[in-house]
């Protein structure tokens, strides 16, 4: 899967992971009771110390970044690691602070561990089918247009997967990149026209993962996607 647009879905829980390597530090910092900016030493003291859960986070990066699937259950498990490392630090030293602490950032890791996981299932990530599946006329259940606002190109796409803010698209014929930051999607089902303008997030399978714009019109995607809900189709 290869992203396209970095939205704050995607960037938001990353960056977090990234900031609690120097909040590690400063935590074993202040729970050492030494200072980070004394001299180097020290400094490399408290890096060393919370070697194990910098590699850890490190590694769990390298993954979000890569979107691999795993990354779901390595954010849960190394979340809690940390947080009960720091309840058992916490303890030994007895600190308010650190208790403080401690908590704000069980609470800010089940925050930005949820968005992970809605960005994950979200359909615009999950295709609903596999390469060796493309020949298989059943995974394309609505047919429709994709029209590139930026050059006037329409391209006959077929609906594989949608939910309540996304969706996937496959291409009927081959497409190699994606311009423009929007394009617009129409969607044809029982001889009912519905249209939303979309933004594209990611693409495998010469597929298409977007967002669409939930309005108020009688014919959008969103009013498809409760019609697909009610029908079960997705």
């Amino acid at each position: 899967m290869k992203i396209l647009k970095f939205n704050k879905q995607y960037i938001h829980p990353i960056a977090f992971s990234f900031l609690s390597m120097p909040f590690l530090i400063s935590y074993n910092s202040i729970k050492n009771g030494k200072s980070l900016f004394y001299n180097l030493n020290m400094s490399l003291e408290q890096v060393t110390s919370a070697a194990p859960m910098l590699i850890l986070l490190a590694f769990l990066i390298l993954i979000q970044i890569r979107l691999v699937k795993m990354s779901k259950v390595l954010s849960l498990a190394t979340y809690f690691f940390i947080f009960a490392t720091m309840i058992y630090s916490t303890f030994q030293v007895n600190n308010k602070l650190l208790i403080i602490l401690s908590f704000l950032y069980l609470f800010f890791s089940f925050y930005f561990f949820t968005i992970w996981d809605l960005f994950l299932t979200s359909a615009a990530l999950n295709p609903m089918f596999h390469g060796a599946d493309i020949e298989k006329e059943s995974i394309f259940k609505i047919k429709g247009r994709f029209i590139d606002k930026k050059s006037g190109e329409i391209k006959v796409v077929y609906l594989t997967n949608l939910d309540k803010n996304s969706g996937y698209i496959y291409f009927s014929e081959k497409t190699d990149k994606f311009l423009g930051d929007n394009f617009d999607l129409e969607l044809d089902y029982e001889n009912v026209t519905f249209k939303s303008n979309c933004t594209p997030i990611a693409s495998q399978y010469n597929g298409l993962g977007f967002n669409y714009n939930s309005d108020w019109l009688s014919r959008s995607i969103s009013s498809l996607y409760k019609i697909c809900l009610d029908r079960q189709i997705f």
